[in-house]
This record gives structure tokens, C-alpha cells and sequence, in this order.
């Protein structure tokens, strides 16, 4: 099965997510959304079955420990946590819960 190639766009001035995919988005963005607005969907979901995009912020819990961390493209997609370690996304679908995104809460990283 494919994943779908879903994103969204933060429109700051209605201060809201806009949701859509390729075939959606030409002509109904806003025109001053600026490219690091815009977040892809990983494909994935976590526990709770929300939908995992890049620039989530996620806290992953697992084996007696916690990580708090934000899902990123590096040299590969996965999740950068916030003492500065980088694990893959294994696990975010039963043990992860997304608590908020980089560009509404990114105090939740400190």
C-alpha cells in the first residue's frame, strides 16, 4: 500500500493548520505560507492513531525510559530527541504520542 502524500501548512494569520494533498494544494494555499511551513505526513500514526508529520513533537515511551523529541528529515526521516540523540521512528505507533509541532509549541523542547 502506498502512503499517501499528505501535508499541511501553517497559515499564521488564521493561526490554524491547512491540510491537503498534491492534488489539492495548487491555486488554494495561501501565497505567503513560506516553505518551512509546510510539513509532510510520515505515513505513520501514533498510538492514539493520529497522524505523524514532520515537525511533530512527540514524547516516546518505551523500555522504562522517556524521550521527548521531533520527528525530522536528516539524512534519513526520524526522531531527533531533545538531549540531541537521533533514534529511527520504530515504535512511535505503539509507544509514541505526538504532544504538539515545532511551530506551535516549541517550548515542549525545552
Amino acid at each position: 500500500m502506498k502512503t499517501p502524500k499528505k501535508f499541511r501548512a501553517w497559515d499564521a494569520k488564521l493561526n490554524l493548520f491547512v491540510y491537503f494533498d498534491l492534488r489539492s494544494a495548487f491555486g488554494n494555499l495561501p501565497a505567503d505560507i513560506k516553505d518551512e511551513e509546510i510539513q509532510q505526513f510520515t505515513g505513520l500514526t501514533d498510538k492514539n492513531g493520529t497522524d505523524i508529520y514532520i515537525g511533530d513533537i512527540v514524547v516516546l515511551s518505551f523500555a522504562e525510559k522517556i524521550w521527548i523529541g521531533i520527528i525530522s528529515w536528516d539524512k534519513y526521516l526520524g526522531f531527533k530527541t531533545n538531549d540531541g540523540g537521533w533514534t529511527s521512528m520504530v515504535g512511535l505507533e505503539t509507544h509514541g504520542e505526538i504532544i504538539g509541532n515545532i511551530l506551535q509549541n516549541k517550548n515542549l523542547l525545552n
